[in-house]
């Protein structure tokens, strides 16, 4: 159920527009948005050496959440850009961030196909934004979104093992390098395969939502 074991066939990730009315057109059809490169090279590899310093930790999470080069990185204009055309005003972050830190091995840790809205509920409206913090090319098994799956509503899932996938799904993935960004809808399927090369894949899930969707 819900599960992925090849990469081989999947259409490469197609890149944002450079255009407002494009970029809301393109979301709207695909349910996400490449943006490759859209993050600077200091803020990356500020994040990288923080990770590299708070791994092990037994409240790694909170240590690399909580640090400044991690609130910078959220706070990026070019990332916050994009998001205020989505929501044709400002963007509101900290909605559910996460940092992954994925060793070798093909299923161990491995994240099945699944749709953000079916396990966060508090935010009606919001975005995913998947960062590479290092170079993560296919082997590594980064982020895999399949276009328009937001437009078919929300699939039943099974708790960790994911959402049950129709097999009509298809797939778009690319090697992605440090700074690249996939943003998409909190309905759109998504996974990463296993991290099939020698070295740990390191990656940040920042969520945002509109300003004026706050709920009180």
């Amino acid at each position: 159920m819900g599960r992925l074991d090849r990469m081989d066939g999947m259409d490469p990730l197609r890149p944002a527009p450079m255009n407002a009315a494009a970029i809301r057109q393109q979301a709207a059809s695909d349910g996400y948005l490449f943006c490759p490169a859209i993050i600077a090279p200091r803020g990356i590899e500020a994040l990288q050496q923080v990770i590299s310093r708070d791994l092990g930790r037994a409240d790694f999470q909170a240590a690399v959440l909580t640090s400044p080069e991690f609130a910078e990185l959220r706070c990026d204009p070019g990332v916050r850009a994009v998001l205020e055309i989505l929501f044709r005003g400002p963007a509101e972050g900290g909605c559910g961030d996460v940092c992954r830190v994925v060793p070798p091995g093909p299923e161990e840790f491995v994240t099945r196909p699944h749709q953000d809205a079916f396990y966060i509920h508090l935010y009606p409206r919001f975005r995913t934004v998947w960062i590479a913090v290092m170079d993560c090319p296919a082997e590594m098994g980064p982020i895999a979104v399949s276009p328009a799956s937001h437009r078919r509503g929300l699939h039943r899932h099974d708790g960790e093992r994911g959402a049950t996938v129709p097999a009509d799904i298809v797939w778009n993935r690319s090697s992605l390098g440090a700074g690249d960004v996939v943003m998409f809808h909190s309905r759109t399927l998504h996974c990463t395969l296993g991290n099939r090369s020698s070295r740990a894949r390191s990656s940040v899930d920042c969520r945002y939502r509109p300003v004026a969707a706050r709920v009180a």
